[in-house]
């Protein structure tokens, strides 16, 4: 009889749940989405042979996954290293060399 059996078997514990608050402090901070730059700091890093330099002209933030891409902030002056014609230029701001659509820049 099935029913013998299962009075045999030792009771389960309870287990407790977490206590919520420490798991909102492990969680990770959000993601801060605007574009952070220093006004005071616009000279270019990369010494390599370059196109010449573009104005943004219009902002792009790349998705948080996407390590390849320049946050763009218009007003930024960027140094473009390529531009082929495929229009997905390869460029420097700050220290930080990554790939942009050229229709967010304006060469100079």
């Amino acid at each position: 009889n099935r029913s013998s059996d299962l009075k045999d078997e030792a009771p389960v514990p309870e287990v407790e749940d977490e206590d919520e608050d420490e798991t909102r402090s492990a969680e990770a901070e959000p993601v801060t989405t605007e574009i952070e730059r220093s006004p005071a700091s616009p000279t270019s890093f990369y010494t390599g042979p370059s196109v010449g330099k573009a104005i943004v002209v219009q902002d792009f933030l790349p998705s948080a996954y996407d390590e390849e891409s320049l946050a763009l902030k218009k007003g930024d002056i960027v140094t473009v290293i390529t531009n082929p014609p495929s229009g997905s230029w390869t460029g420097e701001i700050g220290g930080k060399i990554g790939g942009f659509k050229f229709v967010y820049v304006q060469m100079l």
